[in-house]
């Protein structure tokens, strides 16, 4: 493997920013756009409960490739990383996300306890840098918000919560194609 960093959205899949315009005109009509976005664990208290969690408990290759993806990020400005780790209580509140990871798999911090667990993973001066649910990644991409500057100057969270658009929509394109295909199928017989 080489030593591109392929982003947040998924281990092996690039946010591609050469796509952005057109998913921009593809969806649209899904972002929320906002004057100010708000602090990002204010954002993210709206969407679930908090417990804090010690960084003394991860592994220290974990945080390191935690320290390497921050330095990654295009928001990242030098100097030193200061990671924040939080569990996702799980509650009602929360039971969405829970769900989504008990359909589609465990996050990569599922290791450390015994019942399944959404860890966030945040950097004071960076924002969020894991999430551990696609889902919870997407709902607080949305509520978040995009500014007017980040549309005009097509910024790196505005690609990536396009992607993740797309992420969500692809399936729901695929099932309207095979409905058509299968449609079309009765129609000649």
């Amino acid at each position: 493997m080489d030593n591109e960093f392929r982003g947040i959205i998924d281990p092996g899949e690039s946010v591609d920013e050469d796509n952005t315009p057109m998913l921009l005109a593809q969806y649209r009509d899904r972002l929320n756009i906002v004057e100010v976005k708000e602090d990002p664990l204010e954002v993210i208290k709206k969407l679930v409960d908090l417990e804090d969690y010690a960084l003394e408990n991860i592994v220290k290759a974990q945080l390191e490739i935690l320290e390497y993806n921050t330095k990654q990020l295009p928001a990242y400005l030098g100097g030193k990383i200061d990671l924040q780790l939080y569990k996702v209580v799980n509650n009602e509140k929360s039971q969405l996300y829970y769900d989504e990871i008990l359909a589609f798999g465990e996050g990569m911090f599922q290791p450390y306890f015994d019942d399944v667990t959404i860890i966030l993973v945040v950097e004071k001066t960076v924002g969020v840098i894991e999430l551990g649910s696609r889902l919870f990644d997407y709902d607080y991409a949305f509520l978040r918000g995009v500014t007017a500057k980040e549309l005009v100057e097509t910024s790196p969270e505005l690609t990536r919560f396009l992607a993740l658009v797309e992420i969500f929509e692809t399936p729901f394109k695929e099932r309207k194609e095979i409905d058509w295909l299968f449609n079309e199928i009765r129609r000649v017989e």
